[in-house]
């Protein structure tokens, strides 16, 4: 819990920062190969339905170039819209045939990529994991930000640094945790990101998208066949997977609608209040509050346009 307290505190004061001092513009286009390009073309034609090719096309490079709005947003009402944007979570779905100690040549690979820094991020975690086992996963965990913020990640990208320093130290607290405090602890991360972004959250969204990520992880691998044979025999055999997906995805997201409250200070107080199991006293004060009396503050109207906040997180 400790662990889970010093996570968020220093993530509040990146997402701080990045309000009041670093506003973010439009998002700057990523460059991709001449030979990616053609790839995503190539998907587009052999695939029936243009959406579920650039669906594959995104999650393998992060461009989302031709997705519907309305999968966009239903991915942020889920909580998920870095699903779009090649993460750690990527990682480990490519790597899934592959036993430990080959790994590692694709691990110094991605330090070769051009942005991309959730990846190298993982990568140097793993790295780190193999060549030296005796330290603690957690000083590895804090390790990694910090020489990934000497080499300037941070200055680069600041949402995706914050995001992944949030999301993956929330993930190294739940240990020893019941599941109603690791429920509590992911859901207080996600709180937290809305609050600053001046966006609504659901609880409901939260539990659904953990399952979807489950999800997501079985999917990857097929993807990764699917490439590696794509080349070889032109197909669209995939297809039908993505498409279930997508309008899982869909129906997920109509499941949560009415179930969305205000990320309010005093919600994100209230959830840490159940989390320590301390002060219950003051659950009453702080729902009363929450009810009509505090919302997210008008100072952060630079974090209340999450369609610009986004864009960056995974590159």
């Amino acid at each position: 819990m400790d662990n889970l307290k010093r996570v968020t505190v220093i993530s509040t004061f990146f997402l701080l920062f990045i309000v009041f001092y670093r506003p973010v513009g439009e998002q700057i286009p990523l460059q991709l190969p001449h030979w990616i390009q053609k790839l995503h073309h190539q998907l587009y034609e052999h695939f029936t339905h243009p959406q579920n090719a650039h669906f594959i096309f995104s999650v393998l490079t992060g461009e989302k170039k031709g997705l519907s709005p309305t999968l966009l947003k239903d991915l942020e009402m889920l909580h998920l819209r870095f699903l779009l944007s090649p993460t750690g979570l990527h990682l480990t779905g490519y790597l899934f045939f592959l036993n430990r100690k080959k790994r590692l040549p694709l691990y110094f690979a991605c330090f070769f990529l051009p942005a991309f820094y959730s990846l190298k991020r993982i990568a140097l975690m793993r790295l780190l994991s193999a060549f030296n086992r005796r330290i603690k996963q957690i000083n590895i965990f804090y390790l990694t930000f910090i020489i990934s913020f000497l080499f300037g990640h941070f200055t680069k990208s600041p949402l995706s640094f914050t995001y992944s320093f949030l999301l993956i130290g929330t993930f190294f607290s739940l240990k020893y945790m019941s599941l109603f405090q690791m429920f509590l602890a992911i859901s207080a991360s996600h709180l937290l990101l809305a609050f600053f972004q001046g966006n609504n959250f659901s609880f409901l969204a939260t539990i659904l998208s953990i399952l979807l990520v489950q999800i997501f992880v079985i999917f990857l691998p097929l993807i990764i066949i699917f490439i590696a044979t794509f080349y070889i025999y032109p197909s669209h055999w995939i297809e039908p997977f993505t498409r279930f997906f997508i309008l899982l995805i869909h129906f997920c997201a109509k499941l949560t609608i009415g179930s969305f409250l205000t990320s309010s200070f005093m919600l994100l107080c209230i959830v840490w209040i159940l989390l320590l199991k301390k002060r219950k006293r003051w659950l009453l004060v702080c729902l009363c509050l929450h009810a009509g009396l505090v919302h997210s503050p008008a100072i952060y109207v630079q974090a209340s346009r999450p369609q610009v906040l986004l864009v960056s997180v995974g590159r």
